[in-house]
């Protein structure tokens, strides 16, 4: 089917659908560094910008529309506002945007990737989440979700997100969910527990909240977090957009202690290598690369999921 990305960051959505058969038919974005990596990509169509600004009738047409809309509006490690869909400094009002281009367009399914926080968020929890669904039901598109973690598709992540699929009632209803994947146990509580499994990958300055669901074998106990030192035989803790420099997780190698490298941050997220090399040729900087990283999505858990639509 064909299908358009909106909010697409560095285009691991795309990546996903395209791996599962899917043909690209556009992209919205508005990061620089992500537009230039983006526009030298084959097989993904035109960049329409700013998803506010779209005149829907303008978009080609699309049987899909995806979208990873930016969670600190949603996510626990955020402030939280009572009414999140109304702040535009943080990307909340996305979705409104997300819904009016649905409206007109009418593509037989969306799909929607946030942080679990959404199912938590607004004055009792399931709030602004039942709200999205209430919208989604309005411009009559029946929902299902998951909540599927990235270190069970092929990737050390530990990295929980909420994943929805809608269809159009006009459709029939596809069986998406549930998908297990190859479950993987490990986790880090504590030194003696199995380590193989990064926590996850953030584009935000914050390590708590929502991002701490696990750890790696952290082998000292500095005063701030970001001292912490981690055993490379662990998992990565969370990584984030390293806002204010020296963020990255240090690892110690042997005798030799070391931070995480953009390349890293783009293997946790499934991203190819090769993706990786035309961004540094582009003559991206590494501060760039691991925002990038951080707000995107892994390539593997899109593809799982694209491939049962």
């Amino acid at each position: 089917m064909k299908f358009f990305s909106f909010c697409s960051g560095m285009d691991n959505m795309g990546l996903g659908f395209r791996n599962a058969g899917h043909t690209q038919v556009g992209w919205s974005e508005i990061n620089p560094a992500s537009i230039l990596l983006n526009s030298q990509l084959n097989n993904i169509g035109e960049n329409y910008g700013d998803m506010r600004k779209i005149n829907p009738a303008g978009l080609p047409d699309f049987d899909i529309a995806c979208a990873g809309l930016p969670c600190p509006a949603f996510s626990i490690a955020g402030k939280r506002p009572a009414n999140p869909f109304d702040q535009k400094s943080i990307g909340g009002d996305l979705f409104h945007s997300f819904c009016k281009i649905v409206e007109v367009k009418k593509p037989r399914y969306i799909f929607l990737e946030q942080v679990k926080g959404v199912l938590s968020s607004g004055r009792w929890k399931g709030e602004i989440f039942s709200q999205i669904l209430s919208r989604l039901s309005e411009l009559r598109y029946d929902a299902q979700w998951q909540n599927l973690n990235s270190k069970n598709f092929g990737t050390p992540q530990n990295r929980e997100r909420l994943f929805l699929v809608g269809h159009l009632r006009e459709f029939a209803r596809p069986e998406v969910f549930p998908i297990v994947g190859q479950v993987n146990e490990n986790t880090c509580k504590s030194q003696s527990a199995k380590t193989a499994v990064a926590r996850t990958l953030s584009a935000g300055a914050h390590t708590g909240g929502n991002h701490s669901g696990m750890t790696i074998l952290q082998i000292n106990k500095p005063k701030h977090s970001n001292n912490r030192i981690y055993s490379d035989k662990g998992i990565s803790p969370t990584i984030n957009s390293c806002s204010g420099g020296n963020r990255q997780p240090f690892v110690l190698n042997g005798k030799c202690l070391r931070r995480l490298t953009p390349r890293e941050f783009f293997r946790l997220q499934g991203t190819p290598d090769s993706v990786f090399d035309l961004a540094k040729s582009l003559g991206i900087s590494d501060t760039q690369l691991f925002l990038m990283a951080g707000n995107s999505v892994t390539v593997q858990v899109i593809e799982a999921i694209a491939s049962k639509l």
